[in-house]
């Protein structure tokens, strides 16, 4: 119940030892359970970008489950700083002050994430090829480990599936360029839109 899990979630992520002491008590935990069933897992810790570039975190919890795993949205140097160069100056940051894999486990080209000046299809698939050309040097060098993106469902500002004339999923033109990247290929070039009416309908 939120009642319960409220006191918990302040408690533990408003004073640092007490959050990174619950960290290693779960990860300790977690690791002997599971190695009782003859199995090895990866046990995170999730934060706000923030948390882990200013060092409000202890460095030892990096250490630890050896990742930098964080969700990020862009503006850490200032508001409208979201080009596809501040992000990649704020993830190399990260790299940097922790010296560790990371893992992006949010994002989402929605309002506040890309510049305010892209208002077309054909800018916003240009940004977005931009953007994850960037992030793939990340990944081949491999500092970044893995990705997230927010959303998916059909209908909504981050969707990257749309529902064809058979009432199938698609993917939508965001989606075919995600896809393209976690394929390994990479869209270079902006494709031309043949259906659609909206960002999250538009495919190619």
């Amino acid at each position: 119940p939120r009642s319960t899990l409220f006191p918990y979630t302040t408690l533990f992520r408003s004073v640092q030892t007490n959050f990174v002491n619950f960290f290693n008590a779960c990860y300790t935990m977690s690791q002997t359970l599971f190695a009782s069933w003859g199995l090895t897992i990866s046990f995170q810790s999730h934060n706000n970008y923030s948390e882990v570039r200013s060092g409000w975190i202890p460095g030892g919890l990096f250490s630890t489950q050896n990742l930098a795993a964080f969700d990020y949205y862009g503006q850490y140097q200032g508001g409208g700083l979201n080009s596809v160069t501040n992000y990649a100056t704020d993830i190399a940051g990260v790299y940097s002050a922790k010296n560790v894999p990371m893992f992006w486990s949010e994002w989402g080209d929605l309002s506040g994430a890309i510049p305010a000046s892209i208002t077309t299809i054909q800018q916003r698939m240009a940004y977005l090829i931009s953007f994850y050309q960037s992030m793939s040097a990340f990944v081949a060098s491999g500092q970044l480990i893995g990705f997230n993106y927010w959303g998916g469902w059909e209908g909504q500002d981050t969707s990257l599936l749309r529902i064809d004339g058979n009432g199938n999923f698609q993917l939508n033109a965001r989606g075919e360029i995600l896809a393209s990247y976690f394929k390994g290929s990479g869209i270079q070039s902006v494709p031309t839109i043949i259906g659609g009416s909206s960002d999250e309908r538009y495919y190619f």
